[in-house]
């Protein structure tokens, strides 16, 4: 009996021998607890047989063919086969129709329930098998049906509870090989001998014309015991399986159950589709990325089958432990497997769809309409057309959707495709009702405000789709809400795999795409669309409030196998804590103002990829993965964002070129993806990956990382330009476009760039002219690589600002001047900008805006023409900590009116105590460049050559209140996970008007202006930096030094080998160190290589190698030896007990309990320890506790811990 499995199984729950994540947890529901039997309606009083005479008004039993209205006011038993189909079953409102528990077969047109009708109860599920068969064909024309036709239509209550199998899916626990015929899963199940299960694919596609996943039915059950200690179960298949089914500690296999003792199903001779052939068609290489074929768009769209539909607040549906099979009507809205239909919150909370399944549904699987409070739970969903659990009108909330597993599903048409960012609108069609399902997933959410937990999706154009409603639609078109603005309840645990394939950008977790009403029709755009969630909405079809903006928040969120894009949000703000993607083409794409914090990219784990052939390819699965299926981790987009991402780990990304990575690896060692094409990477593999294509979109300071780790991986940094990367070149009038050249990040620990220390990463192209190169010591990130590493120090910092000079000319930006990656479409030097001191210049372009090194002594700005009679400069991105002087040179007698300026919308007042705000506010002139620079920054200095003032970031909305006020924080900082990014506002400017400076007209001052650059050191000071000067002797800077405002600062300390150390893979990979014995290698590999030692907690000894012939070895040689003291965290720096902590080795530790037996001498020298770290900075420390003595009842001797703590390094 399947109770009697179920109490085993609550027993053993504790030893199920799980795959466990790395970062994520993936959650299982939890164990049924079944008692016996109580509360059945076919054993309850006053019941009447169907096959009764006398139960039937006429006193004849119904027969075949006859339609069946039941008697009022009576509740009729059907325990036996009903022979025949009959037509429509009604049961009035008063009536009851219920199912024995016993074999029982019923084939209807229909079934109008106005009443109820149940099988089993929440508390006696149906042990034997009811199958209830729906027949009917396809409609004509404009011929209408009855709801009921070929259904089963609720407006009273509909109870069905078969046995729910337990858990309803699992993953495997050891790889299912081809030609096996075994399952070791990953629970104890209580499926049963006969029951049929599918094996999910783990290929890259999962579509109907090219798919991996395997039904079988189950010939034997068993158990097996893990290594772990853990008993799971072992099913034994009726065939063997065809292909392999992956499980390892990236991800495995789902395996569902498939069988249940209650089925629901469309008739066999009327149900499937008629259009089937041809299965696979050739497309067009824009829409296809990898196969050269797609499954046919004007097929499949026949299927006819059963449905089940509770419709209105007073209806109940609840259905657990139900098959529904060959159901879904394809195309008609409404006519699906399972629908909860316009039952409002009241309904929605009294029903709920729980361990059912329904496969090969050709018409989604369940849909939540106009109802809210509802659950969706354990199901198991298998090919299916269209999408699957689809919340339909935007208006559903409160939901619960919380494990199910979604596997098989199949867009509608052609899929939604292109090779950028948009796609062509599709339009609602009688091919195509909803439009969106083009872009069919296994999980459709049009509203976010529900709590969709432990869910696991495959296949599908992606697997979990979040569309943009800007209202809602269908029978709530007219409701005054907006559904994409609302808040993330609950998304935690899930996953998804084995799409993404026929759109880039998709993802197997795609918020994107925008479904709308247009003269009454549905249009759907599944491209880049952003949501703006928040609190409350300015206007119901309005934006948010920034006071009222809220976090799409995503927890322990895991994806895999997909040929684009693990995940992907278009913007504007999103969370993801626990993140983990595998075998993907980029790990994660993501806009807006977002916070990633534990995430996992492993680009390649070394499973051998299964995908579709493509032609020429010999049917190669590598070498067609290497020419399509990217390998990169990270992509930072171009503008307008900003991102922190901590905590993060990159394994076996980028290419291995020796160039960018240095020593190489052992010959079984692939490092990164590959080397190259053919080898299951790219050229352009990349662990992180910067946009640089455009002259029009720039990047800001924009991106932030603190807690970076590669493991085993290749290149690092690559800048992608889809122009030159393929030999096209750009012809702008320079040798790189304008993000390229401003592309910056800020990488706080120095673990982006592997350099030990707090640092500053920005370009490296030639033509930005070392405007990164902040001072000497800065180092290439890796070598090739167009980025600078630069430290982190004092005021250092990054800045942005926009400038518009001509407004003519800003009018053509991204048309025929500075355009986003179009080729031949000038954006040139027009200026320059140097820091001061510098001589080389960033090209000024057509495109005014400026991103670079902040908290210098300031920045030269020049235009070829001349200087500017109207400068507007906007988008100010200052940090309030650190300082941004600006200088132009202009003719000499020229004079000024420069103003802050608010946004329009500002509205100014001077009525205290009510309202104190300006909204324009003049700069004052000041009388040295060192007076401006300690302002607030509202004043000038003109010295007769050269304008200087001190640029800080406005509010957003006014100047001051009244008068100007320094702005300690305009605008609140992005920040998450300790770390803050700076915001810039886009209303408030500064406005330079300039008089007198040549000519009466025209864009530039014609008068002759100074060449010469500001001179920030004074006299007996050379520059060493752009914010630092030092005093020289004999021809060369000393230690002597001072900053910006001529305080004291501390000598320019250069990256050391020890700095590095940590970060290096080349120590870090024990595969990647000399070997004891010969390993050959060229020498220049050899020199780069290092053997390591640890001598004590707080030093490393690092042993350099060294060639012989064509072989590392290790030294030998003490002279050569690298010692690296490692840093001790502050909390521990003045603990004078250090010593006689490292002393004791290996130390006594107090057991776990706190209590052991000892002596008192023996107490005073133990220690109790727990870990405290990492650090900020990446140092795990170790807290002691030392312990001390104490006496207890019948126990003289004891030690427990003491309140002392001490700190050690690990």
């Amino acid at each position: 009996m399947r109770i009697l499995v179920l109490v085993l199984l609550l027993q053993r729950a504790s030893a199920d021998s799980l795959i466990a994540s790395e970062i994520v947890d993936l959650f299982y529901p939890p164990v049924r607890e079944q008692a016996a039997s109580a509360n059945c309606p076919h054993n309850g009083p006053s019941l009447r047989r169907w096959s009764g005479a006398s139960t039937w008004p006429s006193g004849s039993v119904p027969r075949s063919g006859q339609d069946v209205v039941l008697p009022a006011g009576t509740k009729v038993l059907i325990d036996a086969p009903l022979p025949g189909v009959f037509g429509f079953i009604t049961v009035p409102a008063t009536s009851e129709l219920i199912f024995a528990n016993s074999a029982i077969t019923v084939d209807a047109l229909g079934f109008k329930v106005l009443g109820a009708l149940r099988a089993g109860s929440p508390t006696c599920p149906i042990s034997s098998n009811i199958v209830i068969t729906l027949h009917g064909t396809r409609p004509t024309g404009q011929t209408q049906r009855p709801d009921w036709y070929k259904g089963i239509y609720v407006e009273g209550t509909l109870d069905l509870h078969g046995e729910q199998p337990w858990p309803a899916w699992t993953r495997l626990r050891v790889p299912a090989n081809r030609n096996g015929r075994e399952l070791v899963l990953q629970h104890e199940v209580d499926w049963r001998v006969g029951d049929v299960v599918v094996v999910v694919t783990t290929a890259l596609q999962d579509s109907r014309d090219w798919h991996r996943n395997e039904e079988r039915t189950i010939i034997a059950t068993g158990f097996q015991w893990m290594p772990d200690g853990g008993r799971v179960s072992k099913l034994t298949l009726d065939r063997a399986l065809e292909y392999d089914h992956y499980a390892s500690t990236a991800y495995q296999a789902e395996v569902g159950l498939l069988s249940r003792r209650i089925v629901v199903q469309g008739a066999a001779a009327n149900s499937p589709p008629t259009d089937t052939t041809p299965a696979r068609c050739e497309e067009t290489p824009a829409v296809v990325r990898v196969t050269d074929y797609a499954p046919c768009p004007n097929t499949y769209l026949t299927g006819y089958g059963g449905h089940v539909m509770a419709s209105g607040s007073q209806s109940t549906a609840r259905v657990a432990g139900v098959e529904f099979y060959r159901m879904g009507q394809t195309n008609i809205i409404g006519r699906y497997p399972f629908h909860f239909h316009m039952m409002g919150a009241e309904g929605g909370a009294r029903s709920y769809m729980h361990g059912c399944s329904v496969h090969e549904s050709y018409y989604r699987c369940v849909a939540v309409h106009g109802t809210s409070n509802t659950s969706v739970s354990e199901n198991v969903l298998f090919d299916v057309i269209g999408h699957c659990v689809y919340l339909e009108d935007g208006v559903e909330e409160n939901n619960k959707i919380t494990y199910n597993l979604a596997a098989l599903v199949h867009f509608i048409g052609s899929p939604a495709s292109d090779l950028g960012q948009q796609i062509a609108e599709v339009t609602q069609s009688a091919n195509l009702a909803i439009p969106a399902d083009i872009a069919a997933a296994g999980f459709y959410i049009t509203n976010t405000n529900n709590e969709i937990v432990g869910n696991a999706a495959s296949g599908g154009w992606t697997g979990f789709s979040f569309p943009l409603l800007d209202a809602p639609i269908g029978l709530h078109r007219n409701v005054a809400m907006k559904p994409s603005a609302r808040p993330m309840l609950r998304f935690e645990g899930n996953s998804a795999h084995s799409s993404s394939f026929w759109y880039q950008s998709a993802g197997a977790m795609y918020f994107g795409g925008k479904l709308y009403i247009e003269n009454d029709v549905l249009i759907y755009d599944a491209g880049r669309q952003e949501r703006d969630t928040c609190t409350k909405l300015l206007e119901p079809d309005k934006g948010c409030r920034t006071t009222d903006d809220l976090w799409m928040t995503l927890r322990s969120t895991k994806v895999y196998l997909t040929m684009g894009n693990g995940l992907t949000h278009w913007g504007k703000r999103v969370e993801i804590i626990k993140y983990e993607a595998s075998d993907v083409g980029l790990g994660l794409s993501i806009l807006g103002f977002d916070w990633v914090d534990q995430m996992l990219v492993q680009c390649r784990t070394g499973l051998a990829p299964q995908l579709p052939c493509k032609a020429g390819s010999g049917c190669n699965d590598w070498e067609t993965a290497g020419r399509y299926w990217t390998s990169r981790g990270f992509e930072w987009y171009d503008t307008n964002q900003a991102h922190i991402l901590t905590n993060i780990t990159f394994r076996r990304c980028g290419v291995y070129e020796h160039a960018f990575v240095g020593p190489a690896v052992a010959p079984t060692l692939r490092r990164g993806c590959g080397d190259g094409e053919g080898k299951g990477c790219s050229r352009f593999s990349t662990t992180w990956s910067l946009l640089a294509f455009s002259d029009r979109h720039v990047p800001e300071m924009m991106q932030l990382t603190r807690d970076v780790k590669y493991e085993d991986c290749g290149r690092i940094f690559r800048f992608w330009n889809f122009l030159t990367d393929y030999g096209t070149p750009m012809a702008n009038g320079l040798d790189s476009p304008l993000s390229a050249r401003l592309q910056n990040w800020m990488d706080v620990d120095g673990s982006a760039a592997r350099v030990g220390k707090p640092s500053i990463l920005g370009s490296a192209t030639p033509d930005a002219n070392d405007w990164w190169k902040i001072d000497p010591t800065c180092e290439l990130t890796e070598a090739g690589a167009p980025l600078y590493a630069c430290p982190l120090r004092e005021q250092r910092d990054v800045a942005s600002i926009n400038m518009i000079w001509d407004q003519q000319l800003a009018a053509q930006l991204g048309d025929t001047v500075c355009s986003n990656g179009d080729r031949n479409v000038f954006c040139g030097k027009l200026g320059g900008v140097r820091h001061w001191g510098r001589t080389g210049e960033l090209p000024i372009t057509p495109n005014g805006e400026v991103t670079g090194p902040s908290g210098g002594f300031g920045w030269h700005l020049r235009w070829n023409d001349g200087p500017p009679r109207n400068l507007i400069i906007e988008h100010v991105q200052v940090s309030p900590s650190s300082n941004l002087m600006l200088s132009i040179a202009y003719p000499s007698g020229t004079t000024f009116e420069i103003k802050a300026l608010s946004p329009s919308w500002c509205n100014p007042c001077n009525n205290p105590p009510w309202c104190h705000r300006s909204c324009e506010h003049e700069f004052s002139s000041l009388s040295s460049v060192q007076q401006v620079r300690e302002s607030d920054g509202d004043t000038y200095y003109f010295d007769g050559n050269i304008l200087y003032l001190r640029l800080v970031q406005p509010p957003w909305d006014y100047t001051g209140y009244p008068n100007w006020v320094f702005p300690e924080n305009p605008h609140p900082p992005f920040s998450r996970g300790g770390e803050s990014i700076t915001k810039f506002g886009w209303g408030a400017s500064l406005s330079i008007s300039a008089f007198s400076c040549g000519g009466n007209a025209g864009v530039h001052c014609t008068g002759a202006v100074t060449s010469a650059v500001p001179a920030p050191c004074p006299n007996g000071f050379v520059q060493t930096a752009i914010d630092q000067c030092c005093r020289e002797q004999n021809g060369s800077p000393t230690n002597s030094c001072i900053g910006i405002h001529g305080e004291s600062s501390l000598p320019l300390q250069p990256y050391t080998f020890c700095d590095k150390v940590d970060q290096m893979d080349d120590v870090r990979e024990k595969d990647q160190w000399c070997n004891h014995d010969l390993r050959p290698q060229i020498s220049s590999e050899c020199v780069n290589s290092y053997a390591t030692v640890y001598t004590g907690p707080t030093m490393r000894k690092l042993e350099r190698c060294f060639t012989r012939g064509a072989s590392c070895l290790k030294t030998d040689s003490e002279e050569s030896a690298i010692w690296c003291p490692r840093q001790r965290d502050e909390r521990c720096a003045a603990t004078d007990q250090l010593q006689d902590l490292q002393a004791k080795d290996p130390p006594e530790w107090c057991n776990s309990d706190q209590v052991r037996r000892a002596s008192k001498e023996e107490c005073e020298k133990t220690y109790v320890t727990t870990h405290t770290g990492p650090n900020k900075h990446g140092k795990t420390f170790t807290q002691r506790l030392r312990c001390r003595h104490v006496e207890r009842d019948n126990e003289e001797n004891a030690c427990v811990m003491r309140d002392a703590h001490f700190c050690i390094e690990e």
